[in-house]
């Protein structure tokens, strides 16, 4: 996904000139959503909204509310939020990879280690799976750059290394084994760190 959402431009796909019941209830979802409120408040509409699509079997059309609310979710500093959602997309679809990421990155932020490996295991596995491995391959380079954990690193490196880029494997490899190197890139608070994060989660998609 290229940009961070606001949940306009979902909104404005709805289709205001049927009367189903799921049309209906995204109607006034939509109409809630117009005027001016909260991030958080706006996600929980979005949660919503996605949840009504699921319910009706139009999964595509709630991914897209489900990426919203994700990302204002993120935007608002609510990780745990963020997290519940896409553990949510992840039991509905196991195949699923951008959840898995976007997972594996906030138990990074959150500094949840042991969490943190089992998710970067997982999204690997999930960016394996369905052959994507050029993207998972830049978005665990740049996770190797934000945690201290000798444990997460040397996940990490596995991932990397199942996925075929041997080469920074090796580096990370030798960085989580390392007691003098620098494993984390400094920032200047955990404020600026938590938007490193956020940006890079909501940046990276459709690279």
């Amino acid at each position: 996904m290229p940009t961070q959402h606001n949940g306009n431009e979902v909104i404005a796909g709805v289709n205001h000139g049927s009367a189903s019941s799921l049309e209906l209830s995204l109607q006034d979802l939509a109409t809630q959503m117009r005027v001016e409120m909260e991030p958080e408040q706006r996600a929980r509409l979005m949660n919503i909204a996605g949840d009504l699509c699921y319910e009706q079997g139009q999964r595509e059309r709630g991914l897209l509310y489900f990426d919203a609310a994700i990302d204002l979710y993120l935007a608002a500093g609510h990780f745990a939020a963020s997290a519940a959602i896409c553990d949510k997309l992840v039991n509905a679809n196991p195949q699923i990879v951008r959840a898995r990421c976007t997972l594996a990155w906030l138990a990074i932020a959150r500094g949840l280690d042991d969490e943190a490996l089992r998710r970067v295991e997982e999204y690997g596995e999930a960016a394996l799976r369905l052959e994507r491995p050029t993207v998972a391959q830049r978005q665990l380079r740049a996770m190797a750059e934000e945690t201290d954990s000798e444990g997460v690193l040397e996940g990490i490196a596995h991932a990397l290394l199942k996925l075929g880029d041997s080469m920074s494997a090796d580096r990370i490899f030798g960085l989580a084994h390392t007691p003098s190197a620098q494993k984390r890139r400094s920032h200047a608070s955990p404020e600026d760190r938590d938007r490193a994060i956020i940006s890079r989660l909501t940046s990276a998609w459709g690279a």
